[in-house]
């Protein structure tokens, strides 16, 4: 027996604004959510971002982020990606930066 085709298990195309994620950075009125640790947030940032580290985010917090578009940033992506998910179920505009820093600005 050959495999059924997965017809209906189809991935969504990237939307342009996922997949140009950090064209939010030149947009003056997003928030930039930088969810590393404080420690990682203080050795460096970038300008004019706020730190809320992933375990920090709640209910109450996402709550303050509502009516402005939002790009979480972390080092690698992945932690931004599990924040950004968390503060869309909240109704926040959030957008993770893919790749993180380090694809951003280089190791």
């Amino acid at each position: 027996g050959g495999r059924a085709p997965e017809a209906g298990r189809r991935r969504p195309a990237p939307t342009a604004a996922h997949t140009n994620s950090a064209a939010l950075l030149n947009e003056p009125d997003a928030l930039i959510v930088d969810v590393r640790t404080e420690d990682e947030f203080n050795r460096s940032h970038l300008p004019g971002a706020i730190n809320l580290p992933l375990h920090t985010l709640d209910a109450a917090r996402a709550e303050t982020l509502r009516g402005q578009p939002v790009l979480v940033v972390c080092q690698s992506g992945r932690r931004a990606a599990i924040a950004a998910r968390q503060l869309q179920a909240q109704g926040v505009e959030a957008r993770p930066l893919v790749g993180g820093l380090t694809r951003l600005l280089g190791p």
